[in-house]
């Protein structure tokens, strides 16, 4: 095995670099160029093991107090590569702990966006993809979970969930705000299966003003402009289909609405008369 450098057991610091740079630099503390050889076939950039599982410490731990100019970063990966992936991560082993962890201010809010990705999307592909797979017993179990919170006494306009999907270009496209399936085959019968469930809920007895709750609001608009295509064109505000089969006894419902508890209570509610 041959070692450009070697170090081995120390009780402190194995290699401690302390870079005071006075006025403005240009300069890395670190460069590491792994040649392009093609003797070069599985071998790492930089290798760490960290062998002591008992310990609480890190194998890379990167502290930065520096206050960035515009476009500095505390670490920054530039692959050329187009190919692989730039960055891959593997915790087969985790139990209790979380693969990434990232924790922002908790005071001042942050007005840059948090976590930024971007990118062209080809065919077939995703932006972000994740694949979970719900295996326990008995469990409840989350693909994408927001836990958000305002407690503030101020008249904010917050989203748990924001997505919004323009599209530009003379072409017969499909688009879809938000799209999801539930599918089964289980022979046995679910308890039940929900393509969406929303819930709203003002649990505080209000004193000043009036409420208005939305359990779902759905609106579509197609004014401002003259169409001129001589087609015929159909704009729903809401749509429901519902399909069933011969066995057993089935209830297909298109539309179901209760309504209770008001002074006044209409399961449906149209606005022009019929």
């Amino acid at each position: 095995t041959n070692y450009t450098a070697y170090f081995e057991e120390a009780y402190d610091s194995q290699v401690y670099v302390n870079a005071g740079m006075g006025g403005t630099k240009s300069v890395d503390v670190f460069t590491i160029n792994l040649g392009s050889s093609t003797n070069y076939t599985s071998e790492d950039l930089l290798q760490l093991n960290y062998l002591d599982v008992a310990s609480t410490g890190s194998v890379l731990d990167i502290s930065d107090s520096a206050t960035h100019g515009s476009g500095g970063n505390s670490i920054t990966v530039a692959a050329s590569a187009a190919t692989g992936d730039v960055i891959s991560l593997t915790g087969s082993s985790l139990t209790s702990g979380s693969m990434i962890v990232a924790t922002g201010p908790t005071s001042t809010g942050v007005t840059d966006h948090f976590l930024k990705i971007t990118s062209d999307v080809g065919s077939a592909a995703a932006l972000i993809y994740g694949a979970p797979d719900f295996s326990g017993s008995i469990v409840t179990g989350y693909g994408f979970n927001i836990t958000a919170t305002d407690s503030t006494a101020n008249a904010n306009t917050d989203y748990g969930i924001y997505s919004s999907l323009a599209l530009t270009g003379n072409a017969a496209k499909t688009g879809y705000a938000y799209y999801g399936t539930v599918t089964s085959t289980s022979t046995t019968a679910e308890t039940a299966i929900y393509g969406a469930d929303l819930l709203v809920d003002h649990n505080a007895a209000v004193t000043t003003g009036s409420k208005a709750l939305y359990g779902l609001r759905a609106q579509v608009t197609n004014d401002g402009i003259t169409d001129a295509s001589t087609g015929t064109h159909n704009l729903y505000g809401l749509y429901g289909a519902a399909t069933g089969n011969t066995g057993d006894t089935q209830n297909a419902i298109g539309v179901f609405g209760t309504a209770t508890g008001g002074d006044n209570n209409y399961p449906f509610y149209a606005g022009v008369a019929f």
